[in-house]
């Protein structure tokens, strides 16, 4: 028998068998723990998608979060799912199968909170949503484990509003008296020449369209309708197909698209395209496609643009960095011989002139320097000194750096628009006015570095005869370089806008603190001058006849200077912001 048993233990045939017989068993039982892990796996996966979308659709409907919800999961295969109450098994790490709740509460954007305390259920206003799914998985093989697990998923949604907003500075009216210089300032900029009327320009500022109606024209005008409007906004487009869309869009007067007719007919025949996304910017509403609109009405107040302010910002974008002259048109009373020479600079990255976007979006407007020659009068008669007529000119150089603002808050109750308020921080431009002369004109489009300035020549005038001159007076201003005077105690001010000034557009006004008087003023009526008389030396003060006449001019230069400045979107010593529109049902999965 002990026999028998030690030839079996030695006996090695069939080991391959015994081996594969115990093994077997526990091979199996692994593939099917392997199969429904791998199973239960994509099933989370899957879940956790369903639930982060069903998130962000309960926080876009906040008054309906739960229905919003729950069709969510159905529409994407999970069905069968039924609602539980938000207090019902709270703090619970897993709770019934096949089950949703939803929490709207308030969730707090604070980096010093830690992640799980930065969401209050039930706290109110609500401005976001947690949504918890728990669903039995589904698994293929009996196991000893995992056969009954269940899988439980979570995602908190928020719902961060949106604003659109410009920077700048908007005309408030137009006059027979504004007209002519904007007809200078614009027609120069789009390099033709405009014979709008007052009448035309009052149409065109009166005249607001929807942002998202005038981008579904572009498209069509540039055959990209089966694309998004990133890629509209992507392309370029030249100033003539801009406003061939604009007056495509409804609603449009009759009188405004006469005036769009005569800017689009008077255009040159090959104009300079611009790229779109410096004039429109729309974040996450540039993803949706040409023609759908982003959210449902009483969420979303659609951005508005002005039709002279898109005018006007096409222009100076279409512009370029070149340099315009403008000397025709500028005349107004109390001034004569005026020219001008603009240019503008690129504007900031990522600044178009109408922003949508969120908290901290930034909006600046372009450096601006103009350069002004004008006659601002005669030199009075002085009887002793047999001078002819002489006139009395100011070159003035105008340095406008970059205003800004700056969305500091939004916010809307229950996705109502019509709740909604927006905070906006603005800042005016730093700005320096010179009176000098300037040795190269062509230097005041190189934003790289200031040109070189001369003391300003305010009168140069000379008795001559055969012999040569007999008689000469120069009056200048300055030591060396001319004079100039700043604005430079820039601050933020912070601007609100309630859902009625969003509705009517209203345009608030940020101010340098204590800009009593202008720059104009400040260096005209305090300048010193230089007298040179020869060869004679007599005993006239000039100088006291000639600042009454430069302090009368002080009116007349700062209506021109302000025209050109409001036509090209600039001001000094204040900024404008207005807020175009709202999206109040923008969500974000937070976590």
């Amino acid at each position: 028998m002990l026999a028998r048993l030690g030839a079996f233990w030695r006996n090695r045939n069939g080991n391959f068998s015994t081996l594969t017989a115990i093994t077997f068993p526990v091979l199996l039982l692994g593939a099917g723990l392997t199969l429904n892990a791998g199973a239960l796996f994509l099933q989370k996966r899957n879940q956790q998608a369903i639930t982060d979308l069903a998130a962000m659709t309960a926080a876009a409907h906040l008054t309906k979060a739960e229905d919003a919800s729950l069709m969510t999961f159905g529409d994407n295969g999970l069905s069968g799912m039924s609602l539980i109450d938000a207090k019902a098994s709270s703090g619970a790490a897993v709770g019934p199968t096949d089950t949703v709740k939803v929490e709207p509460g308030r969730y707090v954007l604070d980096a010093a909170k830690p992640l799980a305390e930065r969401f209050t259920a039930g706290a109110t206003p609500p401005n976001a949503v947690r949504v918890t799914a728990h669903r039995k998985g589904e698994t293929y093989f009996p196991t000893p484990v995992l056969s009954d697990a269940v899988i439980g998923t979570t995602a908190i949604a928020l719902i961060a509003p949106e604003a659109s907003f410009s920077v700048g500075s908007r005309l408030a009216d137009v006059d027979t008296s504004a007209s002519p210089i904007i007809n200078s300032v614009l027609g120069g900029l789009l390099g033709t020449s405009l014979k709008l009327s007052f009448n035309d320009y009052r149409a065109l500022l009166n005249t607001e369209i929807d942002a998202f109606a005038f981008m579904d024209a572009l498209a069509s005008e540039l055959k990209l309708t089966a694309g998004t409007y990133q890629q509209v906004l992507d392309s370029s487009a030249s100033v003539g197909t801009i406003l061939k869309a604009a007056s495509k869009v409804s609603g449009i007067s009759a009188n405004a698209k006469t005036a769009l007719s005569a800017i689009t007919t008077a255009l040159p025949s090959k104009p300079p395209a611009l790229a779109l996304n410096k004039l429109i910017s729309l974040d996450k509403a540039a993803a949706n496609k040409v023609g759908t609109q982003p959210v449902h009405p009483t969420a979303y107040r659609s951005p508005k643009l002005a039709l002279l302010d898109l005018i006007n910002a096409a222009a100076a974008l279409g512009n370029g960095k070149n340099q315009v002259a403008v000397n025709t048109g500028l005349n107004i009373p109390g001034l004569t011989k005026v020219t001008a020479d603009i240019a503008i600079g690129e504007p900031p990255q990522n600044s178009a002139y109408l922003t949508m976007g969120r908290l901290g979006t930034v909006v600046y407007t372009a450096q601006t320097r103009v350069r002004l020659v004008a006659t601002v009068g005669l030199l009075p008669d002085i009887s002793i000194l047999p001078l002819p007529k002489a006139e009395i000119s100011v070159p003035l150089l105008l340095d406008v750096g970059s205003a800004r603002g700056e969305l500091t808050a939004v916010s809307c109750r229950s996705n109502d628009a019509s709740t909604a308020s927006v905070s906006i921080a603005a800042r005016p431009a730093i700005a320096q006015v010179y009176i000098a002369d300037i040795r190269t004109p062509t230097q005041i489009k190189d934003f790289t570095r200031l040109p070189t300035l001369n003391d300003a020549t305010l009168i140069n005038v000379s008795a001559t005869s055969l012999l040569g001159d007999l008689l000469s007076l120069k009056v200048t201003a300055g030591n060396g370089s001319g004079v100039n005077a700043a604005i430079s105690n820039v601050r933020d001010t912070p601007l609100t806008f309630n859902a009625l000034a969003i509705q009517s557009h209203t345009i608030k006004t940020a101010s340098v603190e204590n800009y009593s008087q202008t720059l104009t003023a400040s260096l005209l009526k305090n300048l010193a001058l230089n007298v040179e008389l020869k060869p004679l030396k007599v005993g006239v003060d000039v100088g006291a006849l000639v600042k009454p006449i430069l302090s009368d001019a002080v009116i007349p230069l700062d209506t021109l200077l302000n025209t050109i400045l409001t036509a090209l979107g600039v001001k000094l010593g204040s900024v404008d912001v207005w807020v175009n529109g709202v999206n109040c049902s923008q969500p974000v999965l937070v976590q």
